[in-house]
């Protein structure tokens, strides 16, 4: 097994997912990108919306970030998450360390899963959870077919999009604190709209762990009233 390892990292050696460069042994990334990717800072990375808790992201969806995060959902680079994962796992042990319970993700549709093949959120939750010694648990399940968020161009119209979209599914999550997995936070209505059932489900608390947050999204969302 360690000799067909070392002969397939000579033949396809591990390359940076933001820009493609042949890495040295052990870099999550690039020396280059680790300098100038759009990061976050520790002020501004955590913040909270309706029903959740603190929403945590470490980087801004813009240029190289967006364009490997595009590759991984759109493109079936899915290798991308184990790197994604290792890069939010910094988040995770400062801002929210014995503070859950569980691990859990945004779901897509059944349509959009078999057209894609795969979860990207479920992707990432999965390659966090082996990180931090934790196995996900599937608490939501998407109920309906909605249009893409990206071509909902308001807040307004980002919440109306999601609102009865998910239900909760057979995992109890009563009395527990969960963490929720997404890859891309915008203006935030679809976390919001997972954390608003898990919360009707009885979750105590409820944060969010995604890898980029979009930057011209910068007014938070209103909480719907009389939801909870």
């Amino acid at each position: 097994m360690k000799l067909l390892k070392k002969l397939s990292e000579l033949l396809f050696p591990p390359r940076c997912v933001f820009c493609h460069r042949i890495l040295t042994q052990n870099d999550i990334i690039c020396v280059d990108c680790s300098a100038s990717l759009p990061y976050r800072s520790k002020k501004n990375r955590v913040e909270t919306l309706p029903y959740v808790d603190a929403c945590i992201t470490p980087f801004y969806y813009k240029d190289s970030v967006r364009d490997a995060v595009m590759r991984y959902k759109f493109r079936g680079v899915t290798g991308n998450a184990d790197v994604f994962a290792r890069l939010m796992l910094e988040c995770y042990e400062q801002e929210l360390f014995g503070k859950t319970d569980l691990i859990t993700w945004v779901p897509v549709s059944r349509r959009r899963l078999r057209k894609r093949g795969y979860d990207q959120a479920e992707k990432l939750a999965k390659s966090l959870g082996v990180l931090v010694g934790r196995t996900p648990l599937k608490t939501l399940v998407k109920i309906r077919h909605n249009n893409p968020q990206s071509l909902q161009k308001t807040p307004a119209g980002r919440r109306a999009n999601v609102i009865g979209t998910y239900r909760i599914g057979k995992e109890s999550v009563a009395g527990k604190s969960v963490l929720l997995i997404d890859d891309v936070v915008t203006s935030g209505s679809t976390v919001s709209e997972c954390a608003y059932v898990l919360r009707a489900a009885g979750a105590k608390k409820v944060y969010v762990l995604a890898l980029a947050k979009t930057p011209k999204f910068k007014k938070g969302l209103k909480v719907v009233k009389n939801r909870l």
